[in-house]
């Protein structure tokens, strides 16, 4: 893959990633973002950022945000729909 295609999915992925952030938030009562900060421990503007995706995610707020959802990393990452039992 040719650095700026490599680029493009990269930037795409993460607008995926935040959608994926974002419909879990709304599933959630129609959570909002600074509810989500709070709980999670993520600061405000980072999760705007993350949400947007204009900002790499760092794997230890991945987990805190599944972890928060009770969904698998994957899924935020990919699409999976797999679900933790409570």
């Amino acid at each position: 893959m040719k650095s700026k295609e490599f680029i493009e999915q990269n930037q795409a992925n993460q607008r995926d990633l935040g959608q994926r952030i974002i419909g879990l938030r709304k599933n959630a009562d129609n959570m909002t973002r600074e509810t989500l900060s709070e709980l999670s421990k993520i600061p405000l503007d980072t999760l705007i950022k993350i949400e947007r995706g204009g900002q790499m995610t760092a794997v230890d707020k991945l987990k805190r945000i599944a972890n928060f959802f009770g969904v698998s990393v994957d899924s935020l990452l990919i699409g999976m729909t797999f679900k933790f039992a409570a």
